[in-house]
């Protein structure tokens, strides 16, 4: 009998066979928006923690009070990239499974194990914060529950399983310790199944690919999870894998596609536009045009334009360590503010000084992790697997 990582190596390798295809080109693009949705997440915790309301900003500065939708982006990517590796890599489940393990969780663990006896301090300077929010309100439950069901939390976060466990069994779940970690458990559940869903897709079983997913909207409507339980963000993650498809086809059929070639790019940006309606989508959607019309007419000057900024070195730089700017920023975001309290009166004078002092730091401190864990992490990964 065939292990499932035996078929999943067996239906790539048929299909390449078949269609006479090479892999795709990677999409260095999403690269750059992945460090743009780092920063942007970083900006909306030194909105929160320095207490404005940016709901009164004007448009799109408005948009860095909604942090949550950098993180949909961010789950849209990794459907796209996840599949994007299931098909053009040659690997089993396990091979598969060992390699995501070594990605995510060495700087996870650390982020954990930094965190987790800082929780009386993440207390005691959200408390002594002199402008209320709502969220520090929010946060400020989050770390209590936390230190009332430390271990419980504790064991939940190591296993990078807490988004499955819902608040009426442990309280603040997907939120203890360290908070963006709730979609480090998201993205681990994702991994688990996908290998799953790419099998039904590229083997054509329509009918099992039907079940999973009505399996997964059924435990949402039923399962009473948090933000952190894969089945309440399973349209993003479909949605990359979705465009995934779409970039692989345009791919495929550019000859054909060219003398259509602005409709065809233009068109998934006016769909999510005028029928989703929504703001993460909408916001993936512009760049995934993009990178389409890159495929489909890369002489255009407006594409060697957008190129031209997207491929700065900055952002390029952001992209590849936007994984540890997630991760570490929230615990020097607190540190920081505890540090400026004092020395503050002016409300946004005590913002722009955060702000500064957090982008700083943690793209100082990213780069250390990134350099001496998170790359070592992948390489173990892959000597591990070979």
């Amino acid at each position: 009998m065939q292990t499932t990582g035996n078929r999943i190596h067996r239906c790539r390798h048929d299909l390449v066979k078949e269609a006479g295809l090479s892999r795709m080109p990677r999409v260095h693009l999403f690269e750059s928006l992945r460090g743009l949705l780092a920063v942007w997440v970083i900006v909306h915790h030194a909105v929160l923690t320095s207490g404005l309301d940016s709901d009164r900003w004007p448009f799109p500065l408005s948009l860095f009070g909604q942090g949550g939708y950098a993180v949909d982006v961010f789950i849209i990517l990794s459907g796209f990239v996840i599949f994007f590796l299931l098909d053009n890599e040659t690997e089993t489940y396990g091979r598969f499974i060992t390699r995501r393990v070594f990605r995510l969780y060495p700087v996870y663990l650390t982020s954990l194990l930094v965190s987790a006896p800082l929780i009386p301090f993440y207390l005691s300077t959200l408390k002594a914060l002199p402008w209320w929010h709502p969220h520090t309100s929010l946060r400020i439950q989050h770390f209590s529950d936390t230190l009332q069901y430390y271990w419980a939390h504790f064991f939940s976060h190591v296993l990078m399983l807490h988004g499955l466990v819902p608040d009426r069994l442990l309280p603040s779940s997907d939120y203890a310790f360290v908070g963006p970690s709730w979609s480090i458990s998201l993205e681990w559940q994702f991994y688990l199944v996908a290998p799953l869903f790419y099998l039904c897709i590229s083997g054509k079983k329509i009918g099992r690919l039907a079940l999973l997913i009505a399996l997964l909207f059924l435990l949402r409507g039923f399962y009473p999870g948090g933000p952190g339980f894969l089945p309440l963000k399973a349209e993003f993650f479909f949605t990359g894998i979705a465009a995934y498809y779409g970039y692989r086809f345009v791919v495929r059929h550019r000859e054909v596609l060219e003398s259509s070639a602005l409709l065809v790019a233009a068109l998934p940006f006016l769909f999510t536009l005028f029928w989703i309606s929504s703001v993460p989508m909408v916001l993936f959607s512009a760049v995934y045009s993009i990178v389409l019309a890159t495929v489909l007419m890369p002489g255009s000057r407006v594409v060697k334009a957008t190129l031209w900024l997207f491929e700065r070195k900055s952002l390029l730089y952001a992209g590849r360590i936007s994984y540890c700017l997630y991760m570490t920023h929230m615990v020097i975001l607190l540190a920081w503010a505890h540090f400026l309290i004092p020395f503050f009166k002016n409300q946004a004078a005590f913002f722009v000084t955060l702000l500064g002092a957090v982008l700083i730091s943690t793209f100082l401190v990213s780069t250390l992790v990134s350099r001496y864990i998170e790359y070592p992490g992948i390489a173990w990964g892959k000597r591990l697997t070979k």
